[in-house]
């Protein structure tokens, strides 16, 4: 009988260490504490386009024009950080650069025109929501997360003696990121491949612009004209692949 009650107790004695760590593994089930992402990417060429009002003095004050700017394809390299907040919900960051080698245009003959490229600085933060937890039990898992948040981009152009162009001081642009990721936990836990794909949308600044292409509205409306700006957004489309350092 006393054989009975032993086994009663310690049974009662390990019902709340049980608990515990079922509540520890629940809480820790959606992966390490922090993230750290040095990547390498590549992102695709991209237009920056919009329309114009140009005031002339003339006879026909104001006239309508459309311009566009075509950024070639260029690399991107950074770092993202992803700290847990709770549960499936991280706060994450990024600080990245990327080259874009020329810049092309068209006149309203068709001509085009090539100027030096522009190194654009991007930072962004914002949340990011997984949608598998990260299992102790497999040895590899791959899950997913999807994320979003502003952006800030300062563009920075690559001047040349050789260029007539008037865009030679950097410029601040703000935007919104959004996108998907995927992670691969290797054999070590500490370690994992990882890939993402983001789009970047640019709200250009406008006085920036105006600034930009003040010589060629002189040189095709005369020397009184005047322009003002109204930009559409661009993408900028970011795919991207880093060794994710996990910290527990």
């Amino acid at each position: 009988m006393k054989r009975h009650w032993l086994v009663a107790l310690a049974a009662l004695a390990t019902v709340p260490a049980i608990a515990s760590a079922q509540m520890r593994g629940v809480d820790e089930g959606w992966g390490p504490k922090l993230r750290a992402t040095p990547f390498l990417g590549w992102s695709p060429g991209f237009e920056s386009a919009g329309n114009l009002a140009v005031s002339t003095g003339g006879t026909n004050p104001i006239q309508g024009a459309e311009y566009s700017f075509d950024y070639a394809p260029g690399p991107i390299t950074g770092v993202n950080l992803e700290a847990r907040a709770h549960g499936r919900f991280s706060a994450v960051g990024m600080l990245a650069w990327s080259s874009r080698g020329r810049t092309t245009s068209r006149d309203d003959d068709g001509f085009l025109f090539e100027e030096p490229g522009s190194d654009f600085w991007i930072a962004r933060v914002g949340g990011l929501m997984r949608f598998r937890e990260d299992s102790d039990l497999q040895l590899r898992r791959l899950n997913a997360a999807v994320f979003a948040g502003p952006a800030f981009l300062r563009e920075v152009p690559e001047t040349s003696i050789f260029s007539s162009s008037a865009f030679d001081s950097a410029r601040n642009h703000w935007g919104v990121s959004f996108g998907a990721e995927g992670e691969l936990p290797f054999a070590n836990k500490m370690f994992a491949l990882h890939a993402a794909f983001e789009d970047i949308v640019i709200f250009w600044d406008e006085t920036s612009l105006q600034q930009r292409m003040d010589g060629s509205i002189r040189a095709s409306f005369g020397d009184l004209a005047a322009a003002e700006v109204d930009a559409d957004h661009s993408h900028m489309f970011v795919l991207r692949v880093g060794l994710s350092v996990r910290f527990r």
